[in-house]
């Protein structure tokens, strides 16, 4: 595969949700698709610090 083919092809895969006709996912679960598993768990982890955070700050 050319570097051209293989750019278009990574293209399809990052296309919105709204093109591919998965309209009824949500903006966060169609971004947590195109994440790798260590970006979901630091996700997770940053948000358990932020709740820490604001239970903490109330």
């Amino acid at each position: 595969m050319t570097f051209r083919e293989l750019a278009f092809q990574e293209e399809l895969k990052l296309s919105s949700p709204m093109l591919n006709g998965d309209a009824e996912k949500s903006a966060i679960q169609s971004m947590l698709d195109n994440q790798s598993p260590v970006m979901k768990v630091w996700f997770v982890i940053m948000l358990v610090n932020l709740l820490m955070f604001l239970f903490l700050i109330h």
